[in-house]
């Protein structure tokens, strides 16, 4: 689902680069650890800034990004300017990815899957995408603020696919990717954030 004007303007504001960068990637870290290069890929990478940071904070060696709205990728081509060798941006479904199996050693998703259709085909596809061993990040919100009244009339999430926490866990468990001990933050019942693996034995 492409985001309306007003959920496109915040998600390539300074306030939403502020979070990312000072409340989400702590505790993403925390979760999960540093990646020791690696390649990697974003889902619904927006403007570019959540790739920046896989890069720069978790120490990727390459990222694909890829978002579903084609003004979005080209806003985060001009932002990652200069990062070529090391970025690679394309317009994509999350829900269909088209990748081969195992292609990502970790993948990442900042606040994305609230907007999907379908959350758990995102996760399906995630898991296939991640090698034996590979790692899913995520921060999302969850349904006790995204069913808030006003939160449903400004920012309009996806009310189809809004999760709590332990469903949204469960659902990463259910297609064999395993909550990590201790990969597993959370604001109250708000914010979770969480590093699932996919187990080296473990099917899709």
């Amino acid at each position: 689902m492409k985001l309306n004007r007003i959920q496109k303007r915040f998600a390539n504001s300074g306030l939403r680069a502020w979070v990312q960068a000072r409340f989400e990637v702590p505790r993403l870290l925390r979760c999960g650890g540093g990646l020791e290069a690696g390649t990697v890929l974003e889902v619904g990478c927006g403007c570019g800034e959540g790739v920046r940071l896989i890069l720069s904070r978790f120490g990727a060696a390459h990222v694909t990004g890829v978002d579903i709205d084609p003004e979005q990728v080209e806003t985060a081509q001009g932002r990652l300017k200069g990062l070529d060798d090391r970025v690679t941006l394309t317009c994509g479904d999350a829900q269909q990815l088209e990748y081969p199996d195992g292609a990502f050693d970790a993948v990442f998703d900042f606040q994305m899957l609230h907007h999907a259709e379908d959350w758990r085909a995102v996760v399906r596809e995630v898991s296939r995408v991640l090698r034996p061993g590979g790692r899913f990040y995520l921060s999302e919100l969850c349904n006790v603020v995204l069913g808030n009244r006003l939160v449903r009339a400004v920012f309009e999430p996806n009310q189809a696919t809004t999760f709590d926490a332990d469903a949204l866990l469960a659902g990463c468990e259910q297609v064999g990717l395993s909550v990590r001990s201790g990969g597993v933050s959370r604001l109250g019942n708000a914010w979770v954030f969480a590093c699932a693996v996919k187990p080296m034995s473990s099917p899709r």
